[in-house]
């Protein structure tokens, strides 16, 4: 195989026992400095799939019907996969699920798949796959580094069924635990990074604040107990003034104890990247109230562990 600078071989999995396959491009350069992403699928050099099937980001099934001249679509999924239904089975096709996607500094689907004929001007069949978005979130892109004589293996997963779509998803599912954090005996699930901004964007923005926020219904199904926020992180006052910045926090930890129950603990956070240098979360036993002003580079005071919140 040969693209670009790289050059390599192709190669197939197959596991046994198992209708999962991975089919992988290995390839490797001799140029320094170079990055990468990669877009794969399979194509249908003779006849079409009589459906194109996928889950919507509301977990609801969706078909189309391809049509000869059906274009290249990119689509915005659930679980990653698109699936090719026939009447006598399906065939899904899903990345790793974490090895094939750049981290990005908040969550966007970014339509990380495609169906149709002509896949960026370069396949004229029809086929179904995966895709990288180039461009990331329009802000930073990470691409994956590939020193120089390092293989890469750009690899994609297959699931062959006779069930329909529907079931086939389903077995795709269990790959990752239907994306669901599986419970631990003994241990509580938790989970931190959160730059939802709830306290600035909806609850002191003047908007409704609703009883039951969407992303803490989110974070539920994905069978979390604990979620550390990260508040703050552009929207707010961090470094004051302490009228403003006061009334921020309390708002912070008003909202994060209502929303918290006896099976699900909202943890108050903020991203405070603006001093002490680089970005950081702090874990506090109690609840802290300061102010995050340059001038004062020093520890913060506070009242002993057992007597009440910090301050600083």
């Amino acid at each position: 195989m040969k693209s670009g600078d790289f050059t390599g071989h192709l190669e197939l999995t197959f596991y046994n026992g198992s209708p999962l396959f991975n089919i992988a491009a290995v390839i490797a350069t001799g140029k320094d400095s170079t990055a990468i992403l990669y877009d794969a699928g399979l194509v249908n050099k003779k006849s079409m799939w009589k459906n194109v099937a996928w889950s919507d980001v509301k977990n609801t099934m969706l078909k189309m019907e391809p049509a000869a001249g059906t274009p290249s679509t990119d689509m915005e999924v659930k679980y990653r996969t698109v699936i090719g239904e026939n009447a006598t089975g399906s065939l899904a096709v899903f990345p790793a699920p974490h090895q094939y996607f750049y981290p990005l500094d908040e969550a966007f689907n970014l339509k990380f798949t495609w169906y149709g004929k002509n896949y960026l001007d370069l396949v004229p069949d029809f086929g179904i796959g995966i895709r990288q978005e180039p461009i990331g979130d329009r802000r930073f892109v990470p691409w994956f580094n590939a020193p120089p004589q390092t293989q890469q293996r750009l690899n994609f997963f297959c699931l062959a069924s006779r069930k329909n779509a529907k079931a086939t998803l389903e077995l795709v599912k269990q790959f990752t635990n239907n994306d669901v954090f599986p419970q631990l005996a003994g241990y509580k699930r938790m989970a931190t990074h959160f730059h939802n901004e709830f306290i600035m964007d909806v609850v002191l923005s003047g908007k409704p604040v609703p009883e039951k926020p969407e992303f803490v219904d989110v974070l539920k199904k994905h069978g979390l107990d604990i979620v550390k926020l990260a508040e703050f992180h552009g929207p707010g006052h961090p470094k004051g003034p302490d009228s403003i910045r006061l009334v921020e926090l309390k708002a912070l930890f008003d909202q994060t104890q209502r929303l918290s129950d006896s099976s699900f603990l909202l943890l108050p956070g903020e991203e405070a990247n603006n001093f002490y240098g680089g970005h950081w979360l702090a874990f506090f036993p109690n609840p802290f109230t300061g102010s995050c002003q340059e001038k004062i580079r020093r520890l913060f005071k506070h009242k002993t562990l057992n007597t009440g919140p910090y301050t600083g």
